[in-house]
């Protein structure tokens, strides 16, 4: 078994995470009207970098083995993009 594991995550590219409770709370009142169309862009405020989600995802999860892993920061530009059709 390993000791140690290496986990990359992007540190420069930065999201809003939503609770999802939160945007049901934030829909309700769109849901008691009868709405013809349009889009709803609904989010939570503030922001991280998805390393920083990564993060807080592992310590949400109490992961039993987090002790084993080195965190690295990455740049976004190093995910391979999917290829195109």
């Amino acid at each position: 078994m390993a000791t140690e594991a290496t986990i990359s995550a992007v540190d420069d590219k930065y999201s809003t995470p939503s609770y999802t409770l939160d945007l049901a709370e934030m829909l309700e009142p769109y849901l008691a009207e009868v709405q013809t169309g349009g889009i709803l862009h609904l989010c939570n405020g503030g922001s991280c970098s998805w390393r920083e989600y990564a993060q807080h995802a592992l310590d949400a999860a109490h992961a039993a083995v987090s002790h084993f892993w080195q965190k690295q920061s990455i740049p976004f530009s190093s995910i391979p993009s999917p290829p195109s059709s």
